[in-house]
């Protein structure tokens, strides 16, 4: 799975959490080989933006969290 694809799932996701739910969404937490994913871009797209050393996904700040599905490389929980 690459970085453009897991972006889309993850904005995907957004979108169905937003009509879902009644709050929007406060934090994206992902895996360690997301976050590996993100510091690798060269050119962010427009989804994605880095401030003050916090990556941004539809202006959702990204944390790594390494305490769910250890046995998966690739996952992310919308909160």
């Amino acid at each position: 799975m690459n970085l453009n694809s897991v972006l889309q799932d993850i904005l995907q996701s957004l979108v169905q959490f937003c009509i879902q739910s009644e709050k929007p969404p406060e934090k994206i937490f992902v895996s360690e080989k997301i976050m590996e994913m993100l510091k690798s871009i060269t050119l962010m797209p427009r989804s994605v933006q880095y401030i003050n050393s916090v990556f941004y996904i539809a202006d959702i700040p990204v944390e790594q969290d390494n305490t769910q599905y250890k046995n998966a490389d690739i996952w992310y929980r919308i909160v």
